[in-house]
């Protein structure tokens, strides 16, 4: 480019194309910003600009510059605005600063490791390729064994589960009394509830858990997994789990908003160290006696950062412990254009 052009754009603030790269120690790439830099100093064959943020300098030859475009929509008053599409990378490092050819005008070019840091990353790579090796092994092994022991493939259920040591909870009641999900008020459709538990938990790891999902499997008679299936979107209204009163005009809601856990957990997340007492309600197709056979319940709760927070609760649950008791609200009458609500298609 033709320098003479651009000693009109002296002490102009410009951004650069590509921007320039920042550099770590060890040459690793940290985020990039869209610094300003001044046009210090213009000559017939080079020129120097000035970083506004972290006063590098740096001096670019005639051939280093494609083009320079004004930038007016940017607020200015006395300072002007402008840009400089490159034929080179800026690379800045500590105090240093130096450039790269690139392939096309304005196209990133990406650092080169030092030999040190190279070395490192070839050992991290293999560090992960053995690593997801032995994951990998010691997630089919039990798989492999169960089914050497009965002859026949396993459900996800049957595999090992690592225990998480930052949530701890228990199954403290399991019930299969027939309830009710109401939407809408008056309703106008309903869904069945044929199971519910009461549990407790307590968040013992060192940040809140924000509840985003979560599962429930019961070991029955000891060698069959049963999934649970929850209700979507359960937990928005305190008061939408009821019951029909048999062989009567009426229903009666239950108010869940201090021992419903899908309404608390809508709510808040559970704090460092928060033991919570609450009631979860599902279709699991067990009936009571079902539920007499049970021996293990198995909970994995899924935050935010889709870390799963995983715990098993021997059934009954061996001690003495209160039940925190539901609260029925005053009678209502069943509209009458109140139904099922339809199953909805994949």
């Amino acid at each position: 480019m033709n320098l003479e052009q651009l000693k009109k754009n002296l002490y102009w603030r410009v951004q650069l194309e590509p921007i320039a790269c920042r550099l770590d120690q060890h040459n690793r790439e940290l985020p990039s910003k869209d610094d300003d830099w001044i046009i210090q100093r213009v000559t017939e064959t080079e020129l120097t600009i000035n970083n506004v943020t972290t006063k590098h300098s740096i001096l670019l030859g005639k051939d280093h510059i494609h083009h320079f475009t004004t930038n007016p929509n940017r607020p200015s008053g006395e300072i002007k605005y402008g840009f400089l599409t490159l034929h080179v990378q800026v690379f800045l490092k500590e105090d240093q600063s130096w450039v790269r050819p690139n392939a096309r005008p304005g196209e990133p070019v990406k650092p080169h490791l030092d030999k040190a840091t190279e070395k490192r990353a070839k050992k991290w790579v293999i560090y992960c390729i053995v690593g997801a090796l032995t994951l990998l092994c010691a997630l089919m092994i039990p798989k492999a064994w169960i089914w050497l022991q009965h002859g026949k493939p396993v459900s996800s259920h049957e595999a090992q589960v690592i225990d998480s040591p930052d949530l701890l909870g228990r199954v403290l009641l399991a019930k299969a009394e027939p309830l009710y999900r109401f939407y809408q008020r008056p309703p106008v459709y309903f869904e069945h509830v044929d199971t519910e538990l009461y549990v407790t938990m307590t968040n013992k790891s060192t940040s809140p858990v924000y509840v985003q999902d979560y599962s429930v499997v019961a070991l029955v008679r000891g060698q069959q997994w049963k999934q649970f299936h929850n209700f979507v979107g359960l937990g928005l209204d305190p008061q939408e789990i009821g019951m029909i009163l048999p062989k009567s005009l009426y229903l009666s809601r239950i108010d869940l908003s201090e021992n419903g856990f899908d309404y608390l957990m809508r709510k808040r997340p559970l704090a460092v160290n928060e033991a919570i007492e609450a009631w979860m309600f599902f279709n699991s197709g067990l009936s009571e006696s079902d539920l007499f056979q049970v021996t293990q319940f198995r909970i994995t709760i899924v935050d935010s950062t889709q870390k799963q927070h995983t715990f098993f609760s021997d059934f009954p649950s061996p001690g003495n412990f209160m039940v925190g008791s539901l609260r029925i609200l005053p009678k209502e009458s069943i509209p009458a254009n109140l139904r099922e609500m339809p199953p909805i298609k994949p």
